[in-house]
């Protein structure tokens, strides 16, 4: 990792141990790789002394690398990912520092006589920031822990991730991102970058992670999860993934009478715009080594995903109805809105076809 972004000022860690240096994964690594077996006259003769040298990684999980094939599967083989271990402790503590660092910006950054282009910069350079830490917590849900082992270990190289922690991830990105993180655009700072912007900031960190979460790949490994499970009572079922992110983007249709603010209608509709993507783009499949393979972008038309998203789609049109307890105009016009959107969504228009 570049930097230590979980420790807190009270932690009182010494500066020169939040520096990157070589740590306990760089030393196994470059004594397996390097250090000679004494008596060994082959590669051959070296193997039973090299594998001997792996086992530690048997019970200690920072001296292991990413395995094989894992396919973007496993939380814990992402960039600059501290505390692997507890994606949403880490991204909790990342999080105090990242506002921390928002307070300082107009003390720390503007110098007197220039403009504010290093303070636009910075800021954009905090919101990537935090757009990471977020993804390790979105890579929880229809994760798989890998280890690699080969023929005579016990066990298998891949294990889901526990239904608690990708719960507790959903439910960590509904109240720190999908309920509006206006910390991330203190007025102070936007307006001395642009008249306006702010909308499009925190939407783009709320779409990147809706688009990331409805993945076709981690809906699939849901499934995959579902179907192969031991017990349905340890298995955080897609049905009970659409459902809680749905309450954490329409909290309000919960609430009769609520106003939807403009922060929130935009995210509503970043949502119906990606199942709308997911539900009527049009699929690309291509056969590689026998097997037909999709985009990311679009959905195996084999599976269950389709009919899930259809059925989420019709749940939030269900609690819409017409409350006569919405009396907040831009709310109404809002709320006919995502049911005409939904409509068009489940009953899209098939555009003639060429010449006719």
């Amino acid at each position: 990792s570049r930097f230590n972004y979980i420790v807190q000022p009270e932690d009182n860690v010494p500066l020169e141990l939040l520096i990157p240096r070589i740590g306990p994964y760089d030393e196994f690594a470059i004594t397996w790789g390097y250090k000679p077996v004494p008596g060994a006259m082959s590669a051959d003769e070296e193997k039973k002394t090299l594998d001997a040298w792996l086992k530690p990684q048997e019970t200690t999980a920072w001296l292991r690398f990413s395995a094989s094939n894992s396919k973007g599967a496993d939380p814990g083989e992402l960039t600059e990912a501290v505390g692997d271990g507890d994606a949403v402790a880490a991204t909790t503590l990342g999080t105090k520092n990242l506002k921390r660092v928002m307070d300082m910006l107009l003390t720390a950054v503007p110098k007197d006589g220039e403009n504010y282009e290093d303070l636009g910069n910075v800021h954009a350079t905090l919101i990537g920031q935090w757009a990471r830490e977020l993804g390790h917590v979105t890579a929880l849900v229809g994760g798989f822990e890998a280890h690699q082992k080969h023929g005579g270990q016990e066990g298998v190289l891949f294990q889901p991730v526990t239904r608690e922690k990708q719960k507790a991830a959903v439910q960590f990105l509904n109240a720190n991102l999908f309920a509006t993180p206006k910390w991330l655009v203190p007025m102070d700072v936007e307006r001395r970058l642009e008249p306006a912007g702010a909308l499009n900031r925190v939407l783009g960190a709320q779409r990147s992670v809706l688009n990331n979460l409805l993945n076709p790949a981690r809906m699939a490994r849901l499934m995959e999860q579902e179907a192969t499970a031991d017990t349905l009572a340890k298995t955080y079922r897609a049905t009970e993934f659409l459902a809680d992110l749905r309450a954490g983007v329409f909290t309000e249709l919960s609430k009769p009478g609520a106003v939807v603010d403009p922060w929130r209608r935009n995210l509503q509709r970043a949502y119906l715009e990606i199942v709308n993507e997911r539900l009527n783009g049009r699929a690309s499949p291509q056969v590689v080594m026998g097997a037909t393979s999709f985009s990311t972008l679009q959905l195996n038309p084999h599976d269950d995903t389709r009919g899930l998203l259809r059925s989420e789609l019709r749940a939030i049109a269900a609690q819409i109805g017409r409350p006569a307890a919405v009396t907040d105009r831009a709310t109404r016009a809002h709320l006919d809105d995502l049911k005409d959107r939904i409509a068009a969504i489940l009953d899209p228009k098939i555009p003639p076809a060429s010449g006719s």
